[in-house]
């Protein structure tokens, strides 16, 4: 099991602890119903280093995307960026990523879960295109900062107010010396940012995160708040909703598709499910009375149906 390079602060923290694809990670501080609390009143902070970050370069970066991913690469500027998927010729979800335009280059960023088998496919559609794939996971800290007083703990951390970013589009923002990349991104149905700080910057940064988001009632929190969150918000997660039986319609993330950028894997199948036909399955959230949710793969009826 690998650790976190924050590990040591989330012990002193008393973190309880859980894995997510062969890292060890905070499954909570103790109290998980008052971290989902914290997210859904002011906001929290919550560790996701353990996510997969490949930096794409190279003259054709943007081209060799392109014709990879689902949505439209060579349409970012540097400072944007969007949601994508990767599909195999049928039209069947493979992975999922979030890609930022980083002036010479794009950085790929992946659930843990995905890391490895999503950067061997990559990997194998390069072929004669003039690119390089290098992991740079280990030189990066990434948290995220969720919840409605998400923009007063930024204004306290950096002195700045975030500007009305689109999801995916980022800043990159001085914090003493150091470059830090501001993402306006949530997984929470909150307002939220992810922040990518130098490595080596990290234990300093994460202390000074929680020092400035305690005056607004934030908290650090663990995986089991964020995914009660992404659950309530209806944002699927590979592994979990999102597999290679499904096609990114029944999923409900066509904004990860652009139908107007040119071929890619599986766009055949894609477009035929937009212009001319539907799905026979759809991924809808459920209010179920009682105390206890069903086991997954449990059969759900309604009047027999």
């Amino acid at each position: 099991m690998v650790r976190l390079p924050l590990d040591a602060r989330h012990r002193a923290l008393q973190a309880q602890w859980t894995q997510a694809g062969g890292w060890e990670v905070p499954l909570h501080y103790g109290d998980p119903l008052a971290e989902h609390a914290a997210v859904r009143e002011s906001a929290g902070l919550a560790d996701l280093s353990a996510r997969g970050l490949w930096r794409v370069s190279g003259p054709d970066r943007a081209k060799y995307l392109q014709g990879i991913l689902t949505n439209d690469v060579q349409a970012l500027a540097p400072g944007q960026g969007c949601y994508a998927a990767v599909l195999d010729v049928t039209g069947h979800l493979q992975a999922d990523l979030r890609l930022y335009a980083a002036g010479d280059a794009f950085l790929l960023d992946f659930d843990p879960a995905l890391t490895t088998s999503a950067a061997a496919l990559l990997k194998r559609y390069i072929v004669v295109y003039k690119v390089k794939l290098d992991d740079v996971s280990a030189e990066w800290i990434h948290l995220a900062i969720s919840g409605p007083k998400t923009g007063e703990w930024l204004a306290a951390l950096f002195g700045l107010d975030l500007p009305p970013l689109p999801d995916y589009h980022s800043v990159a923002w001085d914090w003493r010396g150091r470059p830090i990349i501001v993402i306006r991104l949530s997984e929470t149905g909150e307002d939220g940012v992810h922040l990518l700080a130098p490595n080596g910057a990290g234990a300093d940064f994460w202390d000074a995160c929680l020092a400035a988001g305690r005056p607004v009632g934030g908290r650090p929190i663990g995986l089991q708040a964020m995914e009660s969150l992404r659950i309530e918000a209806g944002v699927p997660r590979f592994g979990a909703e999102l597999d290679a039986s499904r096609f990114p319609a029944e999923a409900g993330i066509e904004h990860a598709i652009s139908y107007t950028k040119g071929c890619d894997l599986g766009q055949e199948t894609t477009m035929r499910i937009k212009t001319q036909g539907s799905v026979n399955r759809k991924l809808v959230g459920l209010r179920l009375d009682g105390p206890a949710l069903p086991e997954p793969g449990a059969r759900l009826l309604a009047d027999g149906q």
